[in-house]
């Protein structure tokens, strides 16, 4: 097998600097030769790949065997198989395997019976094996794996897009077999027709079989008040009672919109307005049409307001119907179903317009979908007169991403009531004070113009694109002026503000480009622009005598939590239907299983939507940043006596804005429980090996101890927590252990 042509020195890999928020190129380690996948000395993940979905996809077993299984039958006969979008390689070694003179057999639980790494070849059937992968270091960790399972030249791997592939140039003939896995939550949106069309008219010949072998679409609808809250900015603010709006900046282009989601922790809130219907099937083994539209007069069965659709799929890998793998919810009980949860395919929503329309049970109500070549949209018409232009309209600009995180928080009013009173209170005997807001956040601006009538606001907004007409309708009372200033805080002077010092220095903290990371990327109000230098410090001479600070500090703040499915999401890979995948644990950020002193990396992870979860302590602090301060490298530790006995998996962190120096006005970002949504991401640090925990005795049970001398077994009843922010880089860490609190 050729190796793909690599330079040595390194892969030039685009990621957001921490500091900044700003995209930039870095250059990745070469894997030449390093048998983790290509980690460095200190330990330290690469982003590139420990971000992504590949662990868990690989850590999908029901998945896999599903794949394999197909692949089984589907290779017989077969001259030439084609990967489209290998990955790690796996279906191919599948295939690879299954063409051999001597099959692997399977034991009842689905695991391989035989040893990891198999010696056949396949060169004497004639059988010849095609795999293609756009993305560079996949396709380095693909090649090691290809060797490490002695596969030897029964794959051809091709660094390509499927699409730049040529028949006589990179395989030798069309293929008369396809396997891939160019799936999203959504079915269309890895671009799966386009490949599919280019394929078929180009690689594969007119007879050939593919696993999988269909898709069809399923749609549900449903009544769901935190979906409309998180998507119908304008209709969610004529019920708040400050006055201040959003809707000027357009984010309730979110309406109309589709988002990947778990909608299981939905489940209380929701309300099934209609049974499941199919949407579309689509045949890999056909030419797939670039658009398609179908109509379906679907039955309510309860009175409602119908707010969305929840999509799935269920994929049929045989031609012969027997092996199925469904992205359900749960409430869906088929045979079908994967037996766990995983983060890389979920549920798709997509929302009405407004506040969608109200159905009554028995009623007919007519779903139109419509598919391009990447997404699939829905219009429900009821019997209620709706405007079927503007419907048609919201479907076709649904395409745009959807911000249903930021809505959902702009939409609450609890949210709004924070940072309302946290800027009542620092402009409080202030006469026409200048506000300088570093950061993205609209609400912060329009509360501080709409608190005092005579104030000046600035507002940078570097992630935005808004003018000032952006503001124009934001307060229904009369408020202060509004200027967007495009400039970096770093070279502000104070003709820039037109000679005046800046009395209030604010942030929510919110900035459009740290939304999905790790929630002390929010930090970047507190650092400057630029690699150890901070706003702060430079805005220094800008600053009034008596300037103050919102928010005044941040707290890092952590709980200990029982997380298992997550976990085992981002365990070690050994065995992966027989093939050994241990090279590519480190590069992939696995956690679970690493064998000492390894640690995983801090993920970021909207807790709420990963399954399982359970707090094992109460919230505890473990930093505190103070912003009146230039930065600093900062540094704590706690102990957290345990509350509620289990299996501890890791810990949690976020971070309290506290807006006042007496800390009596803070704005939480931590999960709020199981099944309960929350509008940021929190960071989640997993143990390598999960540690069973009791719960700390109370002063009457340690009495009790002490007065009948009981011998008690040594679980750990405490959890240590440490961490450190390096200023230098704005990065934290985390490391936790367990002790006891002595009875």
């Amino acid at each position: 097998m050729d190796e793909p042509h690599v330079p040595l020195s390194g892969i030039l890999q685009q990621r957001l600097d921490p500091l900044t928020g700003q995209s930039e190129w870095v250059v990745v380690a070469s894997e030449e030769g390093a048998e983790d996948g290509g980690l460095g000395a200190s330990g330290v993940y690469s982003e590139a790949l420990a971000y992504t979905t590949y662990l868990d996809m690989l850590n999908d077993t029901a998945r896999n065997r599903a794949y394999n299984l197909a692949i089984q039958k589907a290779v017989k006969g077969a001259h030439h198989v084609l990967d489209i979008g290998a990955g790690t390689g796996l279906l191919s070694m599948m295939a690879w395997r299954a063409i051999c003179d001597h099959p692997k057999t399977m034991d009842a639980e689905g695991e391989s019976s035989n040893p990891v790494r198999i010696t056949c070849s396949n060169s004497s059937v004639g059988t010849i094996i095609t795999a293609c992968e756009s993305y560079l270091p996949m396709v380095r960790l693909a090649h090691k794996l290809l060797q490490a399972n002695k596969v030897g030249s029964g794959v051809r791997l091709i660094h390509k897009r499927s699409d730049e592939m040529e028949v006589g140039t990179d395989m030798p003939c069309r293929a008369d077999l396809l396997i891939s896995e160019i799936l999203d939550s959504q079915l269309l949106g890895e671009g799966l027709i386009p490949t599919l069309r280019h394929a078929h008219e180009h690689l594969l010949t007119q007879d050939v079989r593919s696993v999988p072998a269909k898709a069809t679409i399923y749609a549900q609808i449903v009544e769901c008040n935190y979906l409309w809250r998180c998507y119908d900015s304008t209709g969610v603010e004529e019920q708040l009672a400050d006055g201040l709006s959003i809707r000027s900046y357009s984010l309730s282009h979110a309406a109309g919109s589709a988002h990947a989601m778990h909608v299981d922790p939905l489940t209380s809130q929701m309300e099934l307005l209609s049974a499941p219907f199919k949407v579309f099937t689509f045949d890999f083994s056909k030419m797939p049409d670039e658009q398609g539209q179908s109509v379906h007069f679907i039955e309510i069965v309860q009175d409602g307001q119908a707010h969305g659709i929840v999509s799935w799929w269920v994929l049929q890998l045989d031609e012969e119907g027997s092996i199925f793998y469904s992205t359900a919810p749960t409430w869906i009980k088929t045979a079908q179903m994967s037996p766990r949860w995983c983060e890389h395919w979920r549920q798709f929503v997509f929302t009405l317009p407004g506040n969608g329309i109200q159905v009554s049970a028995g009623e007919t109500v007519r779903v139109t979908s419509i598919h391009d070549a990447v997404s699939v949209h829905y219009m429900v018409v009821g019997n209620a007169h709706i405007d079927e232009e503007a419907a048609t309209s919201s479907m076709k600009s649904a395409s745009s991403p959807p911000m249903y995180d930021r809505v959902g928080a702009l939409g609450d009013q609890s949210w709004h009531s924070i940072i309302r009173a946290a800027v009542d209170k620092a402009l409080l005997g202030r006469v026409a004070p200048l506000c300088l807001v570093l950061d993205d956040s609209l609400l912060m601006t329009m509360a501080s113009a709409s608190a005092n009538s005579a104030a000046h606001v600035v507002a940078m907004t570097p992630g935005l694109s808004i003018n000032c007409q952006s503001f124009e309708h934001g307060t229904k009372a009369k408020s202060g002026t509004i200027r967007v200033l495009k400039k970096k805080p770093a070279l502000l002077v104070l003709k820039d503000l037109d000679g005046r010092k800046v009395d209030v220095l604010m942030a929510e903290p919110y900035y459009a480009a740290c939304v999905g990371m790790l929630p002390w990327r929010l930090l970047r109000f507190w650092l400057r622009f630029w690699v150890s230098r901070y706003e702060r410090t430079q805005l220094t001479p800008l600053l009034a005598d008596n300037f103050t600070i919102i928010p005044f500090q941040g707290r890092l703040c952590g709980v200990a939590v029982f997380m298992p499915d997550l976990w085992h999401s981002r365990c070690c890979l050994g065995s992966v239907e027989g093939f050994d995948h241990s090279l590519v644990n480190r590069t992939l950020g696995a956690c679970g299983l690493l064998p000492p002193p390894l640690e995983g990396p801090l993920l970021p992870y909207a807790v709420w939507q990963c399954g399982q979860y359970k707090e094992l302590t109460d919230a505890f602090t473990l930093m505190t940043f103070s912003f009146l301060n230039p930065i600093e490298t900062v540094e704590g530790s706690t102990q957290a006596p345990v509350l509620r006995g289990g299996v501890c998996h890791g810990v949690v962190v976020w971070i309290d804005w506290v807006f006042d120096p007496l800390g009596d006005i803070v704005l939480s970002t931590r999960p709020a429980g199981a099944n309960l949504p929350s509008y940021v991401k929190q960071g989640v640090k997993l143990l390598s090996y999960p540690v069973n925990v009791e719960a700390a005795p109370t002063q009457d049970k340690i009495e009790q101890k002490k007065g009948d001398m009981v011998a008690t077994t040594r679980v750990p009843n405490c959890v240590e927590v440490s961490s450190s922010f390096d200023s230098a880089t704005g990065e934290i860490s985390v490391d936790t252990s367990f002790g006891f609190l002595e009875s």
